[in-house]
């Protein structure tokens, strides 16, 4: 079986946030599960008010209330954290949504295949190293311990027993309920066997838990043996992704880095929605855009965070950067050194590159805000709204869509035209003289832009007038001259201006397009290289291009390439 969108399994390992889902529902429908779509996280059972875990949609069917689906059952799980809600933000691997991916059993088959296949999808599909992996097991399931060892063949001292708190597993406090295996993956394996510590998280990350149902507990805690032994399994998908595409935790997968980036860009279109409205010009070096930021560090992804020191007025993305780092590795020295870090204002020195102290902020209360009692609440109206809609010009999203779906740009040039307004209005006006808009877009994002930022100058006061910029173009298109004397002559158009024609005609710059010259030309620079001639009709064609850059050298660029291609290959044949 294929998985969509990749090779057959053992050809390439999955590797994408993607391929990890796909491989995993596939893996499981090649042995008989029928794979179903994620349920809702507002699950229809009055004793949880979220879906916590892959095995909620299925609560019914353990607990035989419920006719199963199919006997065996595979899904991609979208679940809320509630259990453990507490560590969310205090370490690498747990956040508020999260993925499990699982395969389910209704009394069709039990720990043995289980363990095997699980062990099977994380070596041989995903591709993990056994010396990586560790599996822990409930302190009194000899069962499995026999199977991950004499089965499987796991070392025996990579299997750990662990406590009811760590390996056995219920999704409340009454329900379906019974013993877990988990399997950890080992970043420092060269540490050995004999220090296994799984509480490390530093070192190791559980990623597979296989829950063995096989107890009912009620409101009493009383623990009473299902009708039918069932499997519940659950591979966090984000940690998967963790291991797999070699990052130091779950924020920079490709599951969820991408919404960090998304936030960032919600900053940025904010500063160019400000800028096209001309509220704001936004720069925030000459404080039209500030940014603060709150800092505090701690020992370890599970140790409580510290102190938090606020840094005031940010005025540049780089100063950003430069405070964060700094402020960090200041209160990493004070702890260390047994230093107070007290809860204060601070503010960045540029020159000094440092933070200082700027003011004192002894508790919570100092953060706290009021509204005021002197300003009362403004309701807009549905019509005023409308007629404010209507007044505002085109901005940056929808300059955007029009340039990619009217001008047939790219997503990423209509972009870096629209993160400026007066660079999209240059461009406007060189499209509206006549000429390509890919074109256009190539000289305003490429050498016009790196002249425009070098200069610290803005489209509006550049000497390189938009039809000017147009009138060039429709040089090179129509064989007058060259992209390559067009460069040339660009410097002076940007610093002056000026009209390309008359720069072209003065002198005498026009493209040679004399096909009787240019065969006169082309046998002379033959003549001069007999060798090259042979070794081209000896089999070595790629030599027309040496051919193509004699003549163009002698040149100096001007002469029709078109053309010259032409004569030259009739030429080289003979």
């Amino acid at each position: 079986m294929t998985v969509e969108g990749s090779l057959p399994f053992g050809m390439l390992r999955p590797r994408t946030g993607e391929e990890i889902r796909s491989a995993f529902l596939a893996f499981f429908a090649e042995r008989g599960h029928q794979v179903l779509p994620s349920a809702s996280l507002v699950p229809d059972d009055p004793t949880v008010l979220l879906t916590i875990a892959g095995m909620l949609p299925f609560k019914p069917v353990f607990l035989g209330q419920q006719k199963p689906p199919a006997a065996r059952v595979s899904t991609s799980q979208k679940c809320i954290r509630t259990n453990d809600i507490e560590n969310v933000g205090r370490t690498a691997r747990h956040h508020t949504f999260f993925e499990m991916l699982g395969n389910f059993s209704f009394g069709d088959y039990f720990k043995k295949e289980a363990i095997q296949w699980a062990w099977e999808l994380s070596t041989e599909v995903f591709g993990l190293d056994p010396k990586h992996l560790v599996v822990s097991v409930f302190r009194e399931d000899n069962e499995a311990e026999v199977i991950w060892r004499d089965v499987v063949g796991v070392n025996p001292q990579r299997i750990i027993r662990m406590d009811e708190i760590d390996n056995f597993w219920a999704s409340g406090p009454t329900g379906p309920c019974g013993p877990c295996s988990e399997i950890y993956y080992d970043f420092k394996p060269e540490l050995g066997d004999k220090s296994i510590e799984l509480e490390d998280d530093t070192r190791f990350i559980e990623f597979y838990n296989l829950v063995f149902m096989q107890y009912n507990r009620d409101a009493l805690g009383t623990l009473t043996p299902l009708a039918n032994c069932n499997i519940d399994t659950g591979m966090g998908l984000e940690r998967m992704a963790q291991i797999l595409q070699g990052v130091s935790n779950n924020y920079e997968t490709d599951l969820i880095y991408p919404l960090i980036q998304k936030a960032a860009e919600y900053a940025s279109e904010i500063r160019r929605i400000m800028r096209y409205l001309e509220v704001s010009d936004g720069n925030m070096q000459e404080g039209s855009l500030r940014c603060d930021v709150n800092i505090s560090v701690r020992r370890g992804s599970n140790a409580p965070f510290g102190t938090k020191v606020e840094i005031k007025n940010m005025n540049s993305f780089s100063a950003i950067q430069k405070a964060c780092d700094y402020e960090i590795q200041r209160q990493i020295r004070a702890y260390e050194g047994d230093e107070l870090v007290v809860q204060e204002t601070r503010l960045w020195d540029e020159g000094k590159q440092l933070t200082k102290s700027m003011r004192s902020k002894e508790g919570s209360s100092d953060y706290r805000y009021f509204p005021d009692p002197d300003l009362g609440p403004i309701e807009v109206s549905k019509e005023l709204r409308e007629t404010w809609l209507a007044e505002l010009p085109e901005l940056p999203s929808a300059k955007r869509h029009r340039y990619a779906d009217e001008l047939g740009l790219s997503s990423y040039d209509a972009r870096v035209l629209t993160d400026e307004l007066s660079m999209a209005d240059y461009f406007e006006s060189v499209v509206a003289a006549g000429v390509d808009a890919k074109a256009a877009s190539n000289w305003i994002t490429g050498d016009i832009a790196a002249y425009v930022n070098a200069n610290r100058l803005t489209y509006r006061c550049l000497a390189f007038r938009p039809e000017q910029l147009a009138e060039m173009i429709e040089m090179i298109d129509s064989g007058k001259i060259s992209g390559k004397i067009a460069k040339e002559i660009l410097p002076e158009l940007l610093s002056k201006g000026g009209a390309p024609k008359v720069i072209v005609d003065e002198r005498g710059l026009g493209m040679i397009s004399d096909s009787a010259l240019i065969n006169t030309l082309v046998d002379e620079m033959l003549t001069s290289h007999p060798d090259e001639v042979e070794a081209f009709r000896g089999g070595k064609t790629k030599l027309q291009g040496f051919f193509v850059g004699q003549l163009m050298k002698k040149t100096g660029g001007k002469a029709d390439p078109k053309l010259v291609n032409q004569i030259l290959s009739k030429k080289l044949q003979g």
